[in-house]
């Protein structure tokens, strides 16, 4: 009977210690896990931060350089993004143009200079993914000369006239120098997938009254007064100068 008895308290002993040890090493395997599944989503996050967090600051810190053409000549521009809805811009543009225009019928040639041109700075709003409004300020370079004289002298009856005493008439206009802007774009100045980005504008220059300069010599000296510049500008009036622009831009940064 004691020999049963031990057997069973023997038995009753191990099972107690079988059952602890498998409890502990279960909760010990359970931290295990826990512990594991949070250092893994810790990676997780750590890793998602270094992947979108630089392509949200690279955005806001991109800057491009571009070349561009159209009615205000060519030139280039250096643009800075702000978000991708907003965009500003600082540019250049000049164009030079002189030709020689003969009137035979008449003996009377014409030179004719004329220079085209902006300094820009721009912002454009995005309201469209692709489609822009933009707003700015120019520098309005445009500038006109038109220099007329005659070839030959001039015959009237019995009187010569010769071409220094005839004299020639000059002609000079330009615009009010500052002049606001506003244009419609399509394409971006800027892209935030790409470094090349391509652009087409509409637009138009402000440029209010045309101022003129008459300048003469000789019999036509009579010709350029105060009031004939206050004639031409009242008779020709050009407040808007259309501007159309292509422009090709690449991000450097």
């Amino acid at each position: 009977m004691r020999k049963i008895t031990l057997v069973l308290v023997l038995t009753v002993f191990l099972c107690v210690y079988v059952f602890s040890q498998n409890t502990e090493r279960d909760t010990i395997k359970h931290s295990t896990v826990q512990d594991t599944t949070v250092v893994l989503e810790q990676q997780k996050s750590i890793e998602n931060t270094e992947i979108t967090e630089p392509v949200r600051n690279r955005w806001y810190s991109d800057v491009a350089l571009g070349l561009r053409a159209g009615t205000l000549g060519f030139g280039g521009e250096i643009n800075k993004a702000f978000a991708r809805k907003f965009c500003a811009r600082l540019n250049f543009s000049a164009f030079g143009y002189s030709t020689n225009l003969e009137l035979e019928d008449e003996n009377l040639t014409s030179d004719i200079d004329v220079s085209l041109g902006a300094i820009s700075l721009l912002g454009d709003w995005y309201f469209l993914r692709n489609i822009h409004l933009t707003l700015g300020v120019s520098y309005n370079l445009f500038e006109a000369t038109v220099d007329a004289r005659r070839t030959e002298d001039l015959e009237l009856g019995t009187i010569t006239v010769t071409e220094e005493e005839f004299g020639d008439l000059g002609v000079k206009t330009k615009p009010n120098r500052l002049n606001p802007y506003i244009g419609i774009g399509f394409g971006r100045s800027q892209s935030y997938k790409r470094r090349l980005a391509f652009n087409f504008e509409l637009g138009a220059l402000y440029q209010g009254k045309t101022n003129f300069e008459l300048k003469s010599s000789g019999m036509l000296t009579p010709t350029a007064t105060p009031e004939q510049e206050e004639a031409l500008e009242d008779s020709i009036y050009l407040p808007w100068y259309p501007v159309m622009t292509f422009q090709i831009t690449y991000k450097i940064f």
